[in-house]
């Protein structure tokens, strides 16, 4: 019988948590949308998303005391997560929470109280006058993730013409767009107080090949911040806890730029970029966020200054309908990452890859490409050359 510590993780993609959560000591039990192949390897009780309610009857069944890690999309699911919770799962959010925490008011009032900036945004069609035509805006919906779905604006008229092919959809907005670095900021709330793990970059637009203009491409890190920013991140943590009482992991997305940060969005979730911080620090978050849901008071974490050795990903899109050789398949699998930093330091590694050779539709993720180095520049040159040779397929 296994007496490792279970933990579950539902989301669009889970592989990072539960290697992460490997490391930290857990045994993952994961409801997934891709079901990949280093998922199912380290995770072979994990099932399909969409079976996620009888999925999670069973593995309470065998552990009644089970913490739940939210991964990507669930923010935008309050639904389904109060359904999980209703059946015995430990969460650090509620619906309620959820509803708060995904709000662009909220959004707002935390931006302004922490000292941040905040980029104008509307939720209702943008006026039409001068002040505002000679803007770029972005037009958003809060009920996407990874940049899905996000169309840019360089003028009024722009804006009127795609207003006028495609009919307004629930959960859109508008925001000015502000030109500088993605920041991911991840933050760890316990009952009493929410500690900053530390922050990574997203790989800028025109980075890597992506089938969509503001897809999310990767991101590299930790990277440090200046002294301001860090007394406006600081606030902030402390402020959504606050204000919504979550526990456990969380992220915020940030634009830096010479007046400092602009917060975008606020993420209940565990985060694509939190397996390099995870990584990078040889840290046990999973550990942390597990202990936090079922009402630990978490120790203080060491800070985290050392950025000598940097952490990096990108993922690797189908660009058409495209379906790989057993032989490039069982290559991917050579060179699969289990997990160990040092690892990355010896080669590229692959991840996230699929469980079979089947079709894989235009535009959706092949895998991920995660390496390791001194410098960003030395880690984009070897993710993109690693991007490059893991769909040449001969």
């Amino acid at each position: 019988m296994n007496h490792t510590p279970p933990i579950a993780i539902v989301g669009a993609s889970c592989r990072a948590a539960a290697q992460s959560a490997v490391r930290a000591g857990y045994y993952p039990i994961a409801a997934d949308m891709f079901l990949d192949r280093d998922l199912l390897e380290i995770a072979p009780e994990s099932g399909n998303l969409d079976a996620i309610e009888s999925l999670a009857q069973r593995w309470l069944d065998r552990s009644p005391e089970l913490p739940l890690l939210l991964a990507g999309g669930m923010e935008n699911q309050p639904e389904l997560v109060d359904r999980l919770l209703r059946l015995g799962l430990q969460c650090g959010v509620d619906r309620p929470m959820l509803d708060k925490l995904r709000s662009i008011h909220s959004w707002e009032d935390w931006a302004i109280e922490s000292g941040m900036k905040w980029p104008e945004t509307w939720t209702t069609p943008l006026p039409d006058s001068e002040s505002h035509s000679d803007r770029q805006w972005l037009k958003k919906n809060i009920l996407s993730a990874a940049g899905l779905g996000v169309v840019g604006f360089d003028s009024l008229r722009n804006r009127r013409t795609e207003s006028n092919r495609t009919e307004s959809k629930l959960g859109e907005y508008f925001q000015e767009f502000r030109k500088g670095e993605v920041i991911g900021l991840t933050f760890l709330s316990d009952r009493e107080r929410t500690q900053w793990v530390g922050s990574a970059m997203s790989w800028p637009t025109g980075n890597f090949d992506v089938p969509e203009p503001w897809l999310y491409r990767g991101s590299v890190g930790p990277i440090l911040l200046d002294v301001r920013d860090c007394d406006c991140v600081t606030a902030l943590g402390n402020i959504v806890r606050r204000d919504s009482g979550i526990r456990g992991l969380w992220q915020a997305d940030c634009i830096r730029d010479e007046n400092g940060l602009w917060l975008l969005e606020i993420n209940p979730r565990w985060s694509a970029s939190m397996e390099l911080l995870d990584a990078s620090w040889d840290a046990t978050l999973v550990a942390y966020h597990a202990q936090a849901i079922l009402g630990a008071t978490l120790p203080q974490l060491p800070e985290q200054s050392d950025t000598s050795r940097l952490l990096g990903k990108t993922i690797v899109y189908a660009q058409s309908n495209w379906q790989p050789s057993l032989a490039l398949w069982t290559r991917w699998w050579s060179q699969r990452w289990n997990g160990a930093t040092e690892e990355l330091l010896e080669q590229v590694r692959l991840a996230d890859i699929p469980s079979s050779c089947d079709e894989i539709p235009a535009g959706y993720p092949v895998l991920s490409c995660i390496a390791a180095d001194a410098c960003m520049e030395s880690v984009y040159e070897r993710l993109l050359a690693a991007a490059e040779d893991a769909i040449r397929d001969s």
